[in-house]
This record gives structure tokens, sequence and C-alpha cells, in this order.
């Protein structure tokens, strides 16, 4: 009984490295989307953010990618086979802003970011000077 265990175990290990290698064909595009600033803070909700934003990419195998948004005035914009690049556009928002990047062939997402507005808070009343004696 035992030996028979240690030979499904042995051809276990012994059919592991194969088995990767067929599930590695339907795995998502490899690439990677970054944003430069990935934040924009203002001073209120209703303010309007107003910046430069850079979309760097990279992605394993030259493709024609584009890149697209959920932000109705961003275009999608697409580029010729290539592995990195980069995209500068002016944004003016008071909404979060997520960008996709998908093969322009296939139309397989790649990869996708985020730009966050955050708007200050006010500063909080600070107890510890309210009442100094307090353990809370």
């Amino acid at each position: 009984m035992r030996c028979l265990r240690y030979r499904r175990v042995q051809a276990l290990l012994l059919l592991m490295p194969f088995s990767h290698s067929v599930y590695a064909k339907s795995d998502p595009l490899d690439g990677k989307l970054s944003l430069s600033p990935r934040f924009c803070i203002t001073s209120s909700e209703e303010e309007v953010c107003n910046l430069e934003l850079t979309l760097n990419w990279i992605i394993d195998s030259p493709r024609h990618i584009c890149i697209q948004s959920d932000n109705s005035t961003f275009h999608p914009w697409c580029t010729q086979a290539q592995t990195t690049g980069s995209y500068t556009v002016k944004i003016a928002t008071s909404k979060d802003i997520r960008f996709e990047m998908i093969d322009a062939d296939t139309q397989q997402f790649i990869d996708k970011s985020r730009l966050r507005i955050t708007p200050t808070s006010d500063p909080e009343y600070r107890w510890r000077y309210h009442t100094p004696w307090s353990l809370l």
C-alpha cells in the first residue's frame, strides 16, 4: 500500500511541470498599465481636478493595444505594435477614472488602472486637547 502511494506522488511530481504549460496558454495577456500621477487631491467634492496624466504601459510581446476609459471625455487611444510606450493627456474631472488596456485585434483585456480623485477633509476636533485626562 505504501509503495503504491509513493508511486502516485512520484508520478504527480513528474507531471507538474507539464501541467503548468498547458494552463499558461489560457492565461490573460501579460502586461502592465500605470498612471502618473495616480491621485489628485481637491479642496472639495465639487471641485474639478485639472491635470496632465501620463499613461505608461509594457507588454510581453509587440501587439496593437488600445487604452479606453469609463470617462466620456477620454476617447479611446490605440497604438501600433510596441512592447512599451506612454501617452500623455490633459484631464479635467471631479470623479475617479478607470483606464483599461486591451488588445486591439482580439479585444482581450490586458490590464487596468484607476485615477483617484480625493477631496481633503476638514480637520477633526482633537479630543485630547479638550479632555487631557481621558484615556481614549
